[in-house]
């Protein structure tokens, strides 16, 4: 009975070390992926920063209000909507990036989702931001932005 219950301890100790380390597999895991989402996070924001050196902050209020009121546009104001929307969808792919590794919910993927559908039937200076630019993003949000064109070509 001895030799028995000396076995039966073995094999919960050896339960209790694989456990152990199949969580401290995920747990290091878990810590990699926070450690890339916080260096992609770094990268995005000094993106931006450098991004935002190329707008006016007086020329982009007029100009986005001249694109809703149908006026004509010169060439500097369309071209500073287009930078403005280059720094939206960075920040875009960002958090397509963070709702892939499940570090955004749903939700509020879907929200930017809805932002950039959005965007692309009202703005024309979007597609010409994304012919532009567009391959300077990440190739999943690529394919999800090309899957975005291509549902509202068909509707």
């Amino acid at each position: 009975m001895d030799s028995k219950f000396r076995f039966l301890v073995e094999i919960v100790s050896a339960t209790a070390i694989i456990a152990s380390l199949i969580f401290l597999a995920i747990e290091v895991n878990q810590s990699n992926l926070l450690a890339r989402a916080t260096v992609r996070q770094t990268i995005n924001d000094n993106d931006v920063e450098y991004l935002e050196t190329f707008l006016n902050s007086d020329v982009i209020p007029l100009a986005n209000y001249k694109l809703k009121s149908g006026e004509t546009l010169s060439k500097y104001e369309a071209q500073q909507i287009i930078w403005q929307q280059h720094i939206n969808f960075r920040i875009f792919d960002n958090g397509y990036y963070q709702y892939q590794n499940g570090l955004l919910d749903k939700e509020e993927w879907l929200k930017y989702k809805s932002i950039i559908t959005t965007l692309f039937e009202g703005n024309p200076y979007v597609t010409k931001m994304w012919d532009e630019f567009g391959d300077n993003f990440s190739k999943s949000f690529q394919m999800k932005v090309k899957n975005i064109i291509k549902e509202l070509n068909q509707n």
